[in-house]
């Protein structure tokens, strides 16, 4: 996980940076041309964090709605296994 963050950490830094020295070689100042680069690598990274949001709601959504369905089956016992419901495979 740490090198996963590592990694897209170094990619947008390198965005910011391509996108910074871009605009100061159009004639920008520096100090606008840096915030122009932030504020696009803030974009792209929250854009793709949303998008992380959307996957894991799908992903998890199939677990959860297993045990739903196995908590709304009638138990035939008079003492019901919870073990298996608490179990979840990734």
């Amino acid at each position: 996980m740490w090198l996963a963050s590592s990694v897209g950490l170094a990619v947008l830094g390198t965005l910011a940076a391509s996108k910074t020295s871009s605009l100061v070689a159009r004639g920008q100042s520096q100090a606008s041309a840096l915030v122009a680069g932030y504020h696009i690598t803030f974009l792209i990274g929250s854009i793709l964090a949303a998008l992380g949001l959307v996957v894991t709601l799908l992903v998890l959504r199939g677990p959860a709605r297993g045990v739903v369905d196995a908590q709304s089956v009638p138990a035939q016992d008079s003492e019901v296994d919870h073990s298996e419901l608490l179990a979840v495979d990734f």
